[in-house]
C-alpha cells in the first residue's frame, strides 16, 4: 500500500504519452468484463518495475506491473490494473506474494486485494534474462472499494478480477 501511494508522486509528475514501448500485457476479466492492459516504458522509463533484495538470488525479490488500459500510455491512472508480488522459493521454483489493485479513477476510488482475503498468483515462469525478469502466470483476487489512498476498504463492495500476464521487466 505504501508503494501505490508513493507512485501516486511520481505519477503526477510524469507525461502521457503516445509512443510508449510494450514489454508485457494483462488480459483480466473484472466482473465479467474481460479486456487487456499493456505493460509500457518510455525512453527507460516505467511504472512497472522488479527489485532484486539479495544479491545473486531472486529470493525476497519483487515486481510490479503496472498495466495501462491503452498501449499509447506510460502511467495511466485512470483504468490501470497493477499486479505486484514478492518472490519466495516454493515447490519447484517460486510462489508469489501477491497485491492487485485496479484503479477505477485514479487513487481516489480504487479497488485492491487485502490481507485477510489474499490474492492468488500461479507463476508458470519466473527467469532472469540479463537487466529484465521475465514473469508469466495467472492471478485473481476479490478486491475492495476504497475511497481514497490509504483508507479502509469497505467491505460491502467487492469485485472479482482473474486473468493471465506476461512480462520482461526492467531492472529499476
Amino acid at each position: 500500500m505504501l508503494r501505490a501511494i508513493a507512485l501516486v508522486s511520481s505519477i503526477a509528475m510524469m507525461p502521457v504519452t503516445a509512443s510508449a514501448d510494450t514489454f508485457g500485457t494483462i488480459s483480466a476479466s473484472i466482473d465479467g468484463d474481460t479486456r487487456t492492459w499493456f505493460v509500457t516504458e518510455q525512453s527507460g522509463e516505467s511504472q512497472s518495475s522488479w527489485a532484486r533484495i539479495m544479491p545473486g538470488s531472486l529470493t525476497g525479490s519483487n515486481f510490479t506491473l503496472w498495466g495501462n488500459p491503452d498501449k499509447t500510455q506510460l502511467a495511466a491512472t485512470k483504468g490501470a490494473l497493477i499486479l505486484g508480488a514478492v518472490l519466495m522459493p516454493g515447490a519447484g521454483g517460486f510462489t508469489a506474494i501477491p497485491d492487485v489493485q485496479y484503479l477505477e479513477n485514479g487513487f481516489s476510488a480504487y479497488w485492491a486485494s487485502v490481507e485477510d482475503d489474499p490474492a492468488e498468483m500461479n507463476l508458470a515462469e519466473v527467469e532472469e534474462q540479463g537487466e529484465s525478469l521475465r514473469v508469466s502466470g495467472d492471478f485473481s483476487a476479490r478486491l475492495y472499494f476504497r475511497s481514497g489512498a490509504g483508507q479502509t476498504p469497505d467491505r460491502s463492495r467487492m469485485i472479482t478480477v482473474s486473468g493471465t500476464f506476461k512480462a520482461a521487466i526492467p531492472a529499476e
